[in-house]
């Protein structure tokens, strides 16, 4: 907006403005590698990398060796307590916000019910409050607005084309009740997010990323010499991540966290249901009882994601930060192959 108690933000992408970018799919290695000036202090919201990064060592081995650490939780999570200084934040009922969803096209208020308890604050407010002080020691040093009203940034998050999906003018119409956006059927007019505005076989985009412009076969990589099997982490159907653990009549399907294996796998190392296995590789190991189940494919192992209530548990121990071929062109950055992760199993106890 270029309006208010502070610098406009100059104009231009991060790099044209001199700002690093550290891949997010490995950056702890990005951290640390990172020289001119080095990078000696991090501030870590809304994520917990000593559970959820690919190889958490390394996370912890950085996070070692910064001047300063900051996490901003609601939870005393491994990331938080690995941290030198804490700061408490507000829960939804604290704050305003607008309220969407993966899975449907509503869109609601969600209006300030209490207010937030002790030193509590948003992650906006921290951010604001860090802008303003970072400013006053070196004005324009820090191109976030220090303006903590939540009104002041939904005035500029809704635009027109919001305004006109959800058939309102104002975020404050929200407060009669939430609104669902009406959106088209993709490609309904014909017209595709291409150069040409029309389905391309050949891709224009995928040559200019060095990547091959018609479609080829890529066979699948082959295990690594001592960890002939592939390590699989899906959801479970009735969870999301440490979002909705198993209650009730859910814990018969997933009663304890659990590697599951193939018969033919049970059968060949000597695996019976019930057994406490080691699976490892060259990042790290994790000790669960196993299941056997003919869902699993034959040489693979899968755990489901879910909560684990295990302060040293983090699956992701086994998975190392490898690069996909692509992504840059809408990320900028490759994506992660968090399914290329292969292990070998051990069997501690019978």
């Amino acid at each position: 907006a270029g309006t208010g108690p502070y610098p406009a933000a100059p104009s231009g992408d991060g790099n044209r403005r001199g700002d690093r970018l550290i891949s997010i799919n490995d950056f702890w290695s990005g951290i640390m590698s990172a020289k001119d000036p080095p990078v000696r202090m991090l501030w870590l919201s809304c994520r917990n990398p000593l559970v959820q990064d690919a190889r958490p060592s390394l996370a912890r081995e950085a996070m070692e060796k910064l001047d300063l650490v900051v996490v901003a939780d609601l939870f005393l999570t491994a990331t938080a307590r690995a941290a030198d200084l804490v700061l408490p934040v507000t829960t939804f009922f604290e704050e305003c916000d607008l309220v969407m969803s993966y899975w449907h096209y509503w869109v609601s208020l969600n209006e300030q019910a209490i207010a937030p308890p002790g030193e509590a604050g948003s992650d906006l407010s921290i951010a604001a409050a860090l802008a303003g002080v970072l400013n006053r020691f070196s004005p324009g040093s820090c191109r976030f607005p220090p303006v903590d009203d939540p009104a002041w940034w939904l005035d500029r998050e809704m635009n027109a084309v919001m305004g006109r999906l959800l058939g309102i003018n104002d975020w404050r119409e929200l407060r009669a009740g939430p609104r669902k956006a009406s959106l088209p059927v993709p490609w309904h007019d014909g017209e595709f997010e291409t150069a040409s505005g029309r389905i391309e076989l050949f891709s224009p985009a995928a040559l200019a990323d060095g990547l091959p412009p018609l479609p080829v076969y890529i066979p699948p990589s082959g295990a690594p010499a001592g960890y002939p099997l592939r390590l699989l982490t899906p959801h479970f159907q009735h969870g999301l991540n440490s979002q909705f653990p198993p209650r009730g009549w859910l814990k018969e399907l997933h009663p304890e966290p659990a590697f599951y294996i193939n018969p033919q796998l049970a059968r060949e190392r000597g695996v019976v249901r019930g057994s406490t296995v080691r699976v490892f590789n060259g990042q790290g190991e994790v000790v669960l009882p196993v299941e056997i189940s003919l869902l699993v494919p034959e040489g693979v192992v899968l755990f489901y994601q879910r909560p684990v209530a295990r302060d040293d548990f983090a699956i992701n121990v086994l998975i190392d930060p490898v690069e996909t071929d692509m992504g840059r062109h809408a990320m900028g950055v490759p994506g992660a192959a968090f399914f290329e992760a292969f292990v070998d199993l051990e069997v501690l106890d019978n």
